[in-house]
């Protein structure tokens, strides 16, 4: 079956083949009238363009699926256009647009009750609040994702990714802050501790999620004095972004890198260069922001 083996190829970023694959799919659901199938297929094609860097067509394809999961009177692919849609804007820093667009289908996503698009919508609204400076509100959405990731062990789904890495990425963020307000800091670090190991657990399943899993481990070890065993995995994280061919996984590893790594001036430029490009290339102007104010 296509459609099986394009969920395969997705998982372990085989971009071409995946996309061949699900176009396929999708052309065969269409004319047997499948409309679930077909509308399962073209949030795997939307999802495959967000990971090749594709953004913009990426977002027209969601746009396109919440239109037709709406003729089609479906849920679950009216909550995957709206919380995958609005994780482009929040990229791009357009946060409140996002944050309406997640918190308008709240209902329907627990009415629907599918885990990984719980927790990608509580993971997006969590980074959100955290870009806003919110950070109790984003600390909240993230308790509750990081709480359904822990009854995820079984997941193999590609997309259960994004709300991982988002509610991940709200606990380094507060180890960090906790840096410099110690009050609570161990609690926060467990937490932490808990959402890398979930993205490890990911990842064994889910080949795409692996770049990810060592910048995540990488920052926490760096955030807690082990800068060594950071490199480590970052450069591990980075090696499989290449491969898999993932420019904002590669650009997030290498801005890592700039900001607690010890690299020598020019390979400090040369990876600040690259980072630039894909940064600047995808839109993401929070991360460039980030980017640009490091020393």
């Amino acid at each position: 079956m296509d459609f099986n083996r394009a969920i395969y190829l997705t998982s372990i970023g085989d971009w071409e083949e995946a996309g061949t694959a699900t176009d396929r799919a999708i052309g065969e659901f269409g004319e047997l009238n499948l409309h679930y199938d077909y509308l399962n297929a073209s949030a795997v094609r939307a999802y495959q363009l967000l990971f090749e860097g594709r953004w913009d067509e990426a977002a027209e394809r969601y746009r396109e699926l919440g239109k037709e999961a709406e003729d089609m009177d479906e849920a679950l692919h009216i909550v995957w256009s709206r919380v995958w849609g609005a994780s482009i804007r929040l990229h791009r820093g357009e946060s409140g647009v996002a944050g309406a667009e997640l918190a308008a289908v709240a209902g329907l996503a627990d009415q629907v009750g599918e885990l990984p698009a719980q927790i990608a919508r509580l993971g997006f609204l969590a980074l959100g609040e955290w870009r806003a400076g919110r950070h109790d509100a984003a600390l909240e959405h993230a308790t509750r994702s990081l709480d359904l990731m822990k009854r995820t062990e079984w997941l193999t789904a590609p997309h259960a990714y994004d709300g991982f890495a988002a509610t991940t990425r709200v606990w380094l963020a507060a180890v960090e802050r906790s840096r410099s307000e110690p009050m609570g800091a161990s609690a926060i670090r467990r937490s932490a501790r808990r959402a890398c190991r979930s993205m490890s657990r990911l990842a064994r399943s889910v080949g795409i999620a692996r770049p990810r899993q060592h910048q995540a481990w990488g920052l926490y070890d760096a955030l807690t004095g082990k800068k060594r065993r950071a490199m480590r995995h970052w450069r591990r994280g980075l090696a499989e972004a290449e491969r898999l061919g993932i420019p904002y996984e590669e650009a997030l590893l290498l801005s890592s890198m700039l900001s607690y790594g010890e690299l020598t001036t020019e390979r400090a430029g040369t990876y600040r260069e690259r980072a630039t490009a894909i940064f600047e290339t995808l839109g993401a102007a929070p991360d460039l922001a980030n980017l640009d104010a490091k020393p």
